[in-house]
């Protein structure tokens, strides 16, 4: 499987659990997961490195998410954080949890691969919203370290 279709697992993951406050992530994992498998993603496509992959991002994206959503509001000018849509929210999140906390993905790439998603999931104007956001996220990591 792609890396791609392993984030795709991982938006649908994390878009969920922002509908279902009330469910554990490891519920929702258990239950959805095993959904996608049977009902989009074909088991035999998903390896070890991808299930660890998709597990590590969307767990951790809620373990950090108080810091992850303190990154992107402080990366947010002239528009109100509580009106991002869902989807566009997921995909920050994500992009920003692999800025900081994966080794194996570019800051370059996590934009890329947010812009790419954001296209197929969210409204038309969405991916430029989320491109802006993730490339000040960017160089504000850069300019930190």
């Amino acid at each position: 499987m792609s890396r791609i279709k392993a984030r795709e697992i991982v938006l649908c993951l994390v878009f969920e659990k922002d509908y279902r406050k009330d469910r554990s992530c490891e519920k929702l994992y258990e239950d959805l997961f095993e959904d996608l498998l049977g009902d989009i993603f074909e088991k035999e496509d998903i390896d070890d490195n991808d299930e660890e992959y998709i597990k590590d991002a969307f767990f951790g994206v809620f373990e950090h998410t108080e810091q992850i959503d303190d990154i992107v509001s402080g990366a947010i000018t002239g528009w109100e954080y509580n009106r991002i849509s869902k989807i566009s929210m997921a995909l920050l999140r994500i992009a920003v949890y692999e800025m900081l906390y994966t080794g194996d993905v570019s800051p370059a790439v996590a934009v890329n691969e947010a812009v790419e998603l954001s296209k197929r999931y969210d409204g038309a104007e969405a991916h430029a919203f989320v491109n802006g956001v993730l490339r000040t996220v960017s160089r504000q990591l850069t300019a930190n370290k």
